[in-house]
Formats: structure tokens, C-alpha cells, sequence
């Protein structure tokens, strides 16, 4: 299940449609994309988003519904996307129609499209339309999805030198695949180095000096030095010196906590860093930095690859505390809220530290 929180406006089925492949980061198929509908200064918007392998519904509509009613939905509209006959789906659709989650909450209407591409036709299945067209939805029981390439979604992935994946394995692959300029002898040894010096760290040692205060305080001063250094992902990669510095960061949960933020304060660099950090290392400082990873992406309010991310923490390691938590502040469609209880957590580490939230450090 993908999730993602964008805020757009609502304009005609097709649009919404088009707007799909920007918003997950891949072009769905043989999927349900569920959308709910909230009021907003400027009449209604898009809110949470999911998506559903169609072999998952109905099974996984309730997560779906819960994670919906963080927000304020006031409509939930469903886009089935399937090269099958409407005659094989009939049992899928049939679930969607006939759906109400614990709270009386059910699908309001619902549209069938054989794949997202410009010109594809969608037609409604069901929704508040008689069959001669009468009722609110009347202008919207047929159409065909506009231009993908100018929609508001796709103009907000190019201005972030960004296009969607093909398909969502594609996507997936971007936190997946391993890092090529190092051997795992290298990055075990690289591994157990950065594990050391965070207990160090921890113990109240480091920088030449066993005050914990002084200790604490050069760590924090190093993010900001470190992440200066980081152009972008593919150098972040090969360099050893920034990714063991990151790994010793996401070692534990006392080090990371420390220098949360300081990463979102900077979240391109960091987010290339983190994600080099993911693709190097495993364990702990990989879920580590894949979590902090998806939270900088939300902080940049670009958050396309904020839910493939949390996807693979938690399909990977569905007890990782943090992982789990921001997957679930996410999915709700509380970014900013999110980025807001992440800081605080850091500073209250460093209180805890023994650092002041005023502290120049």
C-alpha cells in the first residue's frame, strides 16, 4: 500500500487521474487507487491517497479508512485501474459498492479505467448518478484523462528534476538496490566501526574529550560540517568518510535522535546521504536512515518518494519504532505535524543530554 498527502485541487475524474502517477511516483496497474476528498480554503481537495493491489481489496480497506480519518474526509472517491473485463472484476467492485468502515464511512463513487495514459477513457461504476445521468456526479459518469505531462502533479515532479517510475518495482528498486563501490567486507568492517564509535559516543567519549556534555555537543556540531560536503546521492555513495559518519548516526537510537534536527534543517543533503546510508548498510542504520529519509523528503513538501520509502521500512522491518511511527503520522496525512514532533523529540535528546534547546551547539 502506497500513501501519499498532496493538496490540489478537484476538478473533473480525468484530472484526478492524471494527477495519480505524480503523486505515488509510478504508474499504477491492476490497482485501486482510493482518494479522500476534504474541504479546503479553496473548496475541496485532494487529501491521503492509497493505492491497493486489486487482490488486496477488500482485506486492506479498513487500514485504508482509519488512516483516512486522521484528516477531515468528506467524500471518498475510488479509481480501479485494470486491462480485466468489468465482468472479471465484478466481485472487486462489487466489495468497493458495498464497503462501510466502523464509523458508517463507505465509498462514494467509484470509476473504471483500463490503464493511466493520456486519452484513456474512465466511466463511472457507480456513485451518486441515476442511470439517465441525473444527480451530482452527472458530468462526471464519463470522460477521458487529459494531457499526464501538464498536470499538477507531473509539472511539480519536473520542477524537482524528478518523472515517475513505470512501474511501482521500479520505484522501489531506488532504496533497494545495494551500493556498488564497496564490497560487503568493506561495509561490514565500515559497519562495526560506526557501531563502536556510537557506544563510545554513548559512554561519554569521543572528540578527545570524556566530558559527555563536550562529547554531545562536537557531534552536533559535525552534521552541519558533513552534510556541506554531500552534492548528491551518487557521490554520497563512494565517499567512506560520509558514510560512515552518517552510519554512526543512525547506529543508534540515542545518536540519531541527536541530530534530527540539524538533518531536516537541510533536507536535500541529507536526504541524499540518508538514502546512501540505505543503500550501504543493513539492519538498524539502514531502517534508521530510510525513516529519516522519508521525513526529509515530507519536509521539503515534495514527498514522492516519502511513502515508497515507509513502504519498504516497513515491509522490511514492520517493529522498527520510528519507521512505523512516521509511516503512520504520514499516511494520515500529517506531514507538517510530523516534521514539527521530530524536532522536538531532538530537542528533548539533547536536554536529556545535557544540552539547552538555546544551546549555540
Amino acid at each position: 500500500m502506497n500513501i501519499t498527502t498532496p493538496t490540489q485541487p478537484i476538478r473533473t475524474p480525468g484530472d484526478i487521474l492524471a494527477n495519480i502517477p505524480g503523486i505515488l511516483g509510478f504508474f499504477p496497474a491492476e490497482s485501486a487507487i482510493l482518494i479522500s476528498i476534504q474541504p479546503s480554503p479553496r473548496g475541496y481537495s485532494i487529501g491521503p491517497v492509497a493505492r491497493l493491489n486489486l487482490g488486496d481489496v477488500p482485506g486492506a480497506l479498513q487500514e485504508v479508512m482509519d488512516a483516512f480519518h486522521c484528516g477531515d474526509p468528506e467524500i471518498i472517491f475510488c479509481f480501479v485501474l485494470s486491462q480485466r473485463r468489468e465482468a472479471e472484476l465484478w466481485e472487486i467492485l462489487y466489495s468497493l459498492y458495498r464497503f462501510e468502515d466502523r464509523s458508517g464511512l463507505g465509498i462514494d463513487a467509484c470509476w473504471l479505467a483500463e490503464e493511466l495514459s493520456t486519452d484513456t477513457a474512465y466511466d463511472l461504476i457507480f456513485g451518486h448518478a441515476t442511470e439517465s445521468g441525473e444527480g451530482p456526479l452527472q458530468d462526471w459518469m464519463e470522460g477521458t484523462i487529459p494531457a499526464i505531462s501538464t498536470s499538477h502533479s507531473m509539472r511539480a515532479c519536473v520542477d524537482n528534476g524528478l518523472l515517475p517510475e513505470l512501474t511501482r518495482s521500479d520505484l522501489v528498486q531506488r532504496f533497494k538496490a545495494p551500493n556498488p563501490y564497496f564490497a560487503e567486507e568493506e561495509i561490514s568492517a565500515m559497519e562495526r566501526c560506526a557501531e563502536e564509535l556510537a557506544q563510545q559516543m554513548r559512554a561519554g567519549e569521543g572528540y578527545g574529550t570524556t566530558d559527555p556534555v563536550e562529547v554531545v555537543e562536537h557531534l552536533i556540531n559535525d552534521v552541519h560540517y558533513v552534510l556541506s560536503e554531500v552534492d548528491s546521492l551518487e557521490e554520497a555513495l563512494e565517499n567512506e568518510e560520509l558514510l560512515c559518519v552518517a552510519a554512526m548516526w543512525m547506529s543508534t537510537t540515542w545518536t540519531r535522535d541527536l541530530v534530527i534536527k540539524d538533518l531536516l534543517a537541510v533536507p536535500q543533503e541529507a536526504g541524499a546521504l540518508l538514502l546512501a546510508v540505505a543503500r550501504t548498510f543493513h539492519g538498524t542504520i539502514r531502517y534508521n536512515a530510510l525513516a529519516l529519509y522519508a521525513a526529509t523528503q515530507v519536509s521539503q513538501e515534495f514527498g514522492i518518494y516519502a511513502g515508497p520509502a515507509l513502504s519498504v521500512v516497513v515491509e522490511e522491518a514492520p517493529r522498527h519504532n520510528l519507521g512505523r511511527l512516521i509511516a503512520q503520522g504520514y499516511r494520515s496525512g500529517m506531514g507538517k505535524r510530523l516534521i514539527t514532533r521530530l524536532c522536538h523529540g531532538c530537542e528533548l535528546a539533547r536536554e536529556a543530554a545535557g544540552i539547552g534547546v538555546d544551546s549555540p551547539a
